[in-house]
C-alpha cells in the first residue's frame, strides 16, 4: 500500500472528527429542552393521589434517569479523548535533512528518502489507528446519548398527560383584593355624613339626531 493511501486515510480520521463533534449540537439542544420540561413539571404538578400520581411520578423518575444517562454519555462523547498529530513540518524536515547528511556521509543518498518514506508512512499509520479508536468511541457514546434521550423524551410525553388532565381540571384560585392604604382610599371615596344627602346633579339634555348627507353632517334643521 502506498503513502497516499494512509495520508487519505489520516486526513479522512481527522474529517470524521470535526463531522462527529457537530453531531451534538442537536441533541445538545434537545437536552436542553427535556431539563427545562422537567423543571416545570416538578414545579407546577398537582398532585392529588391516584393512578395518575402514580403514572406521572414513575414516568417522571424514568425521565430524569434517561435524562442523566444522556447528559453523562454526551460528556464522555466531548471529553477525555485525544487526537494524535503527525510532528511539525519543520521538525520533519529537520529530520529529513539529517538522514540526507547522514547517508551522504555513508556515500548511499538514497537510502535517506526510503528511510524517511518508511518513517512517515509509520507515523501516519500510528496516527489514523488512534484517532479512528477515538472517532469510534466518541460516536457509541453519541448513540448512546441519542438513546437516552429518545427514552427521556417517551418518559416525558407519559408524565404529561396527568399533568394536563389536573391542569384543565384545576380549579381556578380565587382573587384577593387588598388595600394597602385604607386612609387613602377612604379620602377619595369619603361617606356621607349621617343626615346628609348629596347634591343631586342636574338633568341632562337629551342629544338630537343628525342626518349625513354625502360624508358631510348636515346642519340641524330648526
Amino acid at each position: 500500500m502506498g503513502g497516499n493511501l494512509f495520508e487519505k486515510l489520516y486526513d479522512a480520521e481527522w474529517a470524521h472528527k470535526n463531522s462527529v463533534q457537530g453531531d451534538t449540537s442537536i441533541p445538545l439542544g434537545i437536552v436542553a429542552l427535556i431539563g427545562s420540561g422537567i423543571v416545570v413539571l416538578l414545579r407546577d404538578y398537582d398532585a392529588r393521589g391516584g393512578v395518575d400520581d402514580r403514572i406521572f411520578w414513575g414516568a417522571l423518575t424514568a425521565a430524569c434517569v434517561a435524562y442523566a444517562v444522556a447528559i453523562y454519555m454526551l460528556v464522555r462523547s466531548f471529553h477525555g479523548h485525544v487526537y494524535r498529530h503527525l510532528p511539525f513540518p519543520s521538525e520533519l524536515k529537520e529530520y529529513h535533512d539529517g538522514l540526507r547528511a547522514h547517508y551522504a556521509a555513508l556515500g548511499t543518498p538514497l537510502l535517506a528518502d526510503r528511510e524517511f518514506e518508511a518513517f512517515l508512512e509509520q507515523r501516519l499509520i500510528d496516527a489514523t489507528d488512534r484517532n479512528t479508536e477515538n472517532n469510534l468511541e466518541r460516536a457509541e457514546y453519541l448513540r448512546q446519548a441519542n438513546r437516552g434521550i429518545i427514552v427521556a423524551v417517551m418518559a416525558l410525553t407519559c408524565a404529561s398527560v396527568p399533568y394536563s388532565l389536573h391542569e384543565r381540571t384545576k380549579e381556578a384560585a380565587p382573587q384577593k383584593l387588598e388595600i394597602t392604604n385604607l386612609q387613602t382610599a377612604m379620602a377619595q371615596n369619603p361617606r356621607p355624613a349621617p343626615g346628609t344627602q348629596r347634591p343631586v346633579p342636574p338633568k341632562p339634555n337629551p342629544p338630537e339626531n343628525f342626518d349625513v348627507r354625502i360624508g358631510v353632517r348636515a346642519p340641524r334643521t330648526r
